[in-house]
């Protein structure tokens, strides 16, 4: 499973911005996702930006508002050369369609393809593709739409709704409330498959309303089975509860919060988890998966294991660190 964030998009234009042509007058972005890859590289490379209607319309591409000025495109269709640009392909569909509308309208038009990520190294509608992904793959700006939702579980403070603050987090009448009136974060556009929280069992109804009135569909809703939240916490039951449910089920992707929690459901379900905290896929491993993403000169080097244990210890916490990595209380 690949997933790319927003840094990680603009990254990746970063490093292959070089392989454009030089002779570039205008970069025109496939609307929608397309448009933020396209407005990222007309900002490292200073050039003018438009959407494609906009562009088959003849206007003028804006360079933005402190520098109140246009690239005139007009006239003749050999005026410029342009870069269609869109942040991922894989069929090739919008492409190709966006590619036959430029030859119809704009006959003769000089124009070059390009799209940040690739299923393949090399794909007959475009020009460049600047990386390969793996599939199944999903990016942070698209993934509340995307059909491996369907196959996710979803915690819900931090995630669907905020996090209640210390005021309101009685266990009681504020509480009571904030189960009513919590504000909606990250709304998913497609059904998914549970939702799992560590919200008390008896709050299920209220949670149930909440959902409902947010058009959030789902298969099963699973909560935690204690009397009080401070039993919950007590046993430290919130990542294991979560873990429990994840590990037995048929679901492909967590989408948890918290990074420590995140942290700790991947190592117990040994199944990848998304922290939204972090905007980190964590795959099962959750030390390897940190090493991983270390650069290739530390990579096979003992520095980079201790270097992972060292921020484990700083983001988790030694007690924390030591029951994910070892599974067990740190005065065992």
């Amino acid at each position: 499973m690949d997933y790319k964030s927003y840094a990680d998009l603009i990254l990746a234009i970063q490093r292959n911005a070089h392989r454009i042509p030089s002779d570039i007058d205008l970069i025109v972005g496939i609307p929608r996702s397309g448009m933020l890859a396209a407005s990222v590289l007309s900002l490292h490379l200073n050039r003018p930006l438009l959407d494609v209607d906009s562009f088959l319309e003849g206007k003028g591409g804006w360079f933005g508002q402190t520098v109140q000025r246009m690239v005139d495109m007009n006239g003749d269709a050999n005026s410029g050369h342009v870069l269609v640009m869109d942040d991922s392909i894989r069929t090739g569909g919008s492409m190709r369609e966006v590619r036959e509308r430029i030859e119809e309208e704009r006959p003769g038009q000089k124009a070059t393809y390009c799209c940040v990520y690739s299923a393949k190294a090399e794909h007959p509608e475009v020009d460049i593709a600047f990386e390969v992904t793996g599939l199944p793959r999903f990016f942070e700006w698209n993934m509340l739409r995307h059909r491996i939702m369907n196959s996710a579980c979803f915690d819900i403070d931090g995630v669907l709704c905020h996090d209640p603050d210390k005021a309101v987090n009685d266990d009681g009448p504020l509480y009571g409330q904030f189960l009513k009136d919590a504000k909606s974060l990250h709304l998913p556009h497609v059904k998914v498959g549970a939702v799992v929280t560590s919200r008390l069992e008896k709050y299920r109804v209220e949670t149930q309303d909440w959902l409902k009135r947010h058009g959030i569909e789902y298969d099963t809703l699973h909560m935690l089975d204690l009397a009080t939240a401070e039993e919950r916490q007590r046993l430290r039951r919130h990542a294991s509860h979560k873990a429990e449910f994840y590990r037995k089920s048929d679901y492909r992707i967590f989408i948890e919060s918290e990074y420590a929690q995140a942290v700790e459901i991947a190592n117990l379900s040994k199944k990848p988890v998304l922290s939204i905290q972090h905007s980190t896929l964590l795959e099962g491993d959750t030390t390897a998966s940190l090493i991983e993403s270390l650069p290739n000169s530390m990579k096979s080097s003992s520095t980079a294991r201790r270097w992972v244990g060292a921020l484990g210890r700083k983001i988790l916490g030694q007690e924390m660190y030591h029951r994910i990595r070892f599974g067990k209380p740190l005065n065992e």
